[in-house]
């Protein structure tokens, strides 16, 4: 079996794992990220002097109320409350010279600037109420899209990689050996996604561009259907295989499982890259917190096969069933027919797109 025990991790490694990832996703978008720390409370600006906050205020009290929401009120003329209000502004992008103006309300979500009557505010309230129930949809469609990402068919071939990792070692290494593999092909997927997330959010202003991308994401979907021993996916397959194969023995450490896993992620994105990229697209139109949290869950769900079947080698699962049944015929037609319901379903959304910008 080698020699584990000199390989064991200290914890020193796992900490700087753990601190490199954090400060990957601090350092996102972080100029612009808004500090919001008020709930689903609706922060209130106003003035003493401003004649219309008190014509409509016992309205807009009543209306918070009906939500069942709180108003909070921070008056203007607080150097502190117009502090808050311009780094509220500068966080959405508003024009600075609106500091100041009042009636003013913010959300989480939403905000109105110089509003003079309640009707407008109980508009707002109605729309933060509809974006909640679409914001709890979109971290189930999150999750759902990250479990289908984590069974295309190319995670067949990283599931291999890992069990023969895991039938390396001996029973007490095989957790610590299993999720070191599975950190590394998380912490590429994450990477990636913030930087695609900085360089996918541009093109949210570029008119058809997402649109088409989906199109294109939805084609090579369903040609993965169609054609799934396409040659530059044996190419890619080959050369990430020898790369590995390098990497891979009875005495190996924690340092090349972990580049091991970075590696199987390259392989795995050749497939999993059309589901990814459009949902990091979606996120991208997000708060930068948001879109991190959303990453995060979408790893979370991606990895689930992988962990399962740590989890499964380490209470003493056969190596040997378990590659058996990977490489059982209907669990890559089941994971072919996720990519082309998911390739149905990008089609029409691209193409009504496409469409709606031509007019």
């Amino acid at each position: 079996m080698g020699n584990w025990r000199s390989n064991r991790p200290s914890w020193r490694w796992w900490a700087a794992l753990v601190v490199a990832l954090l400060l990957a996703a601090s350092t996102y978008n972080a100029s612009t990220a808004e500090n919001w720390s008020f709930g689903d409370d609706v922060v209130y600006f106003f003035t003493p002097a401003c004649s219309i906050c008190r014509e409509i205020e016992p309205a807009l009290k009543s209306i918070t109320d009906t939500h069942g929401v709180q108003l909070r009120k921070l008056d203007l003329t607080d150097p502190e409350s117009l502090k808050l209000m311009m780094s509220l502004l500068k966080a959405r992008d508003l024009p600075p010279e609106t500091a100041g103006i009042s009636p003013s309300a913010f959300t989480s979500d939403a905000h109105l600037i110089g509003f003079m009557n309640a009707s407008d505010f109980a508009s707002m309230l109605e729309g933060v109420s509809d974006s909640r129930v679409r914001s709890q949809a979109l971290w189930g469609g999150t999750f759902v899209a990250g479990l289908v990402d984590g069974v295309n068919p190319c995670t067949l071939n990283v599931l291999l990689v890992l069990l023969s990792v895991c039938a390396m070692a001996d029973k007490r290494h095989v957790l610590p050996m299993g999720l070191t593999f599975v950190c590394g092909v998380s912490s590429a997927y994450i990477t990636v996604g913030l930087g695609l997330g900085k360089i996918l959010a541009p093109l949210q202003q570029l008119g058809p561009a997402v649109p088409l991308l989906y199109l294109v994401m939805a084609v090579l979907l369903i040609a993965f259907f169609v054609r799934p021993d396409v040659k530059v996916f044996s190419s890619i397959k080959r050369v990430l295989g020898r790369q590995i194969g390098r990497l891979r023995s009875p005495s190996m450490g924690y340092l090349p499982v972990f580049a091991m896993g970075l590696l199987s992620s390259a392989f795995e994105f050749v497939c999993s890259g059309q589901v990814y990229i459009p949902v990091v697209m979606y996120l991208s139109t997000h708060r930068a917190e948001l879109m991190v949290a959303h990453l995060l869950l979408y790893n979370l769900a991606f990895a689930l096969p992988m962990l399962l079947m740590v989890v499964a080698m380490a209470v003493g699962s056969n190596s040997v069933n378990v590659q058996n049944t990977l490489k059982r015929p209907w669990l890559e037609t089941a994971s072919r027919t996720l990519m082309l319901v998911l390739g149905t379903y990008l089609f029409p959304v691209g193409a009504m797109g496409i469409r709606k910008f031509l007019g």
